[in-house]
C-alpha cells in the first residue's frame, strides 16, 4: 500500500533537521582551535570539556533522533504491514464474500431454471390436452355429421324405394275382359311373383317372361332393369334376348373377372356367367 504526501512530509522534514545538524557538528570539528595564554589554556580545557560534552549530547542528540527515526519507520512499517495484513484480510474476506454471492447467484438461477422447466412442462401439458380435447370434440362433430348423413340416405333411399314400388305397380297392370275395361293394380305378391321367376330360371328367354305375365318383350326388359334400380334383382342381358339373374357373390366374382380381363364384350360376359352359375350346358 503506497504512502500519501502527508505522510511522507514528516519524514522529509526530520531528514532536513538531521542533516542540518550534521552540518553543523562537521563545521565544528573542522575549526581551527585559537591560541590563548598559558592561563587560559585551563579554561581552554574547560571549554574543550564543555565542547566535548556538548558533542557528546550533540552526538547522544542525533542517535537519539536516529532512533527516533528508526522507530518511527519501525512504526510506519508495522503500520504499513497491518494496512497490507488488513488489505490482504480484506480481500480474502471479498473473495469469500463474493464466492458466496456467486454460489448464491447460481442457486437463484438453477432454482428459475427449474421453475422454468416445470412451468413449460405444464404449459406443454396443457397444449397437449388442449389439442387432445379438440381432437375428440372434432371426431365427435364428424361421427354426429356421418350419423346425420347416413340418417339422411338412408331416408332418401327408403322414399327413393317407396317411389320406385310405386312406380312399379303403376307399370303392372292386367286387363280385365269385358266392355269396361277397367285396370287393376298388382301388389306386393305379383311383385315376388315376377322377381321369383327371375331367380328361379337363372337363365331366362325374356319373350317367355313377357308371354307369362302380359308384357312385351321390351317391357320386360324394362321391369327388370327397375328391378334392379331397386336392388331387389342383379343379372346381366345377353345379345340372344336372354337374362342371366345372379346373386351377390357371383356378381363380385364377376367383377373381378371383369377387372381382370379388362374390356370384354357382352358374350364372353355370358358366358363367364354360365360358368360361374355352371350352366355350360344351357344355349
Amino acid at each position: 500500500m503506497g504512502l500519501t504526501i502527508w505522510e511522507v512530509v514528516p519524514f522529509v522534514a526530520l531528514f532536513g533537521v538531521l542533516f542540518t545538524l550534521v552540518v553543523l557538528l562537521q563545521k565544528v570539528r573542522n575549526a581551527p582551535a585559537p591560541q590563548v595564554a598559558e592561563g587560559d589554556r585551563a579554561e581552554s580545557r574547560d571549554v574543550g570539556e564543555t565542547g566535548s560534552g556538548v558533542e557528546e549530547r550533540s552526538a547522544g542528540t542525533v542517535r537519539r533522533r536516529r532512533g527516533g527515526l528508526a522507530r518511527m519507520r519501525r512504526a510506519v512499517g508495522t503500520e504499513e504491514g497491518g494496512e497490507v495484513e488488513e488489505s490482504v484480510v480484506s480481500g480474502a474476506a471479498g473473495r469469500k464474500k463474493s464466492k458466496k454471492e456467486a454460489n448464491r447467484e447460481a442457486r437463484r438461477e438453477a432454482r428459475e431454471a427449474r421453475l422454468a422447466a416445470v412451468e413449460e412442462r405444464r404449459e406443454r401439458e396443457s397444449r397437449m390436452e388442449e389439442a387432445r380435447r379438440e381432437e375428440d370434440e372434432r371426431e365427435m362433430e364428424e361421427m354426429r355429421e356421418r350419423e346425420e348423413e347416413e340418417r339422411k340416405e338412408q331416408e332418401e333411399r327408403d322414399k327413393k324405394e317407396k317411389e320406385e314400388y310405386e312406380a312399379w305397380k303403376d307399370m303392372f297392370k292386367l286387363e280385365e275382359e269385358g266392355e269396361d275395361g277397367g285396370m287393376e293394380e298388382e301388389d306386393e305378391e305379383m311383385l315376388e311373383k315376377f322377381c321369383g321367376r327371375l331367380r328361379e330360371g337363372r337363365i331366362v328367354v325374356l319373350e317367355e317372361v313377357g308371354m307369362e305375365f302380359g308384357m312385351g318383350t321390351e317391357e320386360v326388359v324394362d321391369r327388370v332393369v327397375k328391378l334392379e334400380e331397386m336392388g331387389r334383382i342383379n343379372g346381366v342381358f345377353d345379345d340372344r334376348g336372354k337374362y342371366v339373374c345372379v346373386s351377390e357373390e357371383e356378381m363380385k366374382q364377376m367383377a373381378l373377372f371383369i377387372e381382370k380381363r379388362g374390356r370384354i364384350s357382352i358374350e364372353e360376359l355370358a358366358i363367364e356367367t354360365s360358368r360361374l352359375l355352371e350352366l355350360d350346358s344351357v344355349t
